[in-house]
This record gives C-alpha cells, structure tokens and sequence, in this order.
C-alpha cells in the first residue's frame, strides 16, 4: 500500500470558485452525453462564471474542452452533466492496496478522516431514514424539515435556501 498526504489548499479554492456562483440554475441544460454535450455545459458556465475554457496538454481548449479555469487557477473538470474540482487527492489517501493492506487503510481512513467518514455515515444513515419512510413505512410527509438539503444538518446549504417544500 501507498499513501500520500497533500494540502487542503487545492479542495478550499476549489470550494471558495464554487460558493461564488450563486445560481447554478442558470448554466443547466438540456441533458446530453459526449462532446456536444460537454462544449454546451463548458460554454453555458463560461458565459456565467468568466471562467476559462481548459484542456490538458496541446490540445486546443477551442475544439476539445475538458474542463475550466477559474481566477484562482482551479481547474474545473466538465462532464456531460457536471462540473467538478480537480481535486482528488487532498488529504491523506492510500491507493495500490492489496486485499493483506485493506485492514491497514481502514485504520488510515479512521486516524486521518474521522470527521469526514462520521460525515459519510451520517449522511447515509439520513437518506436511509428518509428512503424507509418513504418506500416502506408510507409516513413521508413533503412538508417535513428533515427534507431540506444540507450537508451536515437539513437545510444547512445554499440549495436549501432556494428550494421549498410544499405541504
């Protein structure tokens, strides 16, 4: 097993381009799949955002775009129908893990991400609840606040700010 440890730097800029679009509403689109797809969503956050165009290497950011720049020089990864940091690797991380070194990166996940995994298996443990209320126990009320988006608690983001539940 490999394990590396990289600066938060990366995933805070990446998250500070983000916050700064107040409205992603207005660079969604249709949805599609492949180039088309890609260039459409590239020129729709562009003329948004001012964010630049990107593509690694020599290619030409004109005819083949992956991504886009931010001011803060994040680059921004475009799929079809997302734009994501690149930034993968922040933290620390294990990677090329044998089945004998699964035990010994569990251990690293819980010595230097505690907060992140109690995150994770609190924001599974929500969707769960919800889901049973939903598809098994038939006690899903719209109106309920537990609905609200948020990351660490319901209605703790932005999105939650601009949706509504109706009863």
């Amino acid at each position: 097993m490999k394990t590396q440890e990289r600066s938060f730097s990366d995933d805070e800029r990446a998250m500070a381009d983000l916050a700064e679009v107040s409205d992603w509403r207005r660079v969604w689109g249709p949805p599609g799949t492949g180039v088309d797809a890609i260039r459409a969503l590239v020129s729709r956050v562009s003329a948004a955002t001012g964010w630049l165009p990107w593509a690694p290497g020599n290619i030409d950011p004109a005819r083949y775009t992956w991504g886009l720049v931010t001011p803060r020089e994040t680059v921004m990864l475009v799929l079809p129908d997302a734009v994501l940091p690149e930034s993968p690797r922040s933290g620390w991380s294990a990677y090329e893990i044998e089945p004998s070194e699964l035990s010994d990166a569990e251990e690293g996940l819980d010595t230097n991400w505690p907060t992140q995994l109690e995150l994770g298996r609190s924001l599974v443990a929500r969707a769960r609840e919800l889901g049973e209320r939903s598809q098994f126990e038939g006690s899903w009320d719209p109106a309920d606040p537990s609905l609200r988006f948020g990351l660490y608690a319901p209605g703790d983001s932005v999105a939650a700010a601009s949706c509504s539940t109706r009863a």
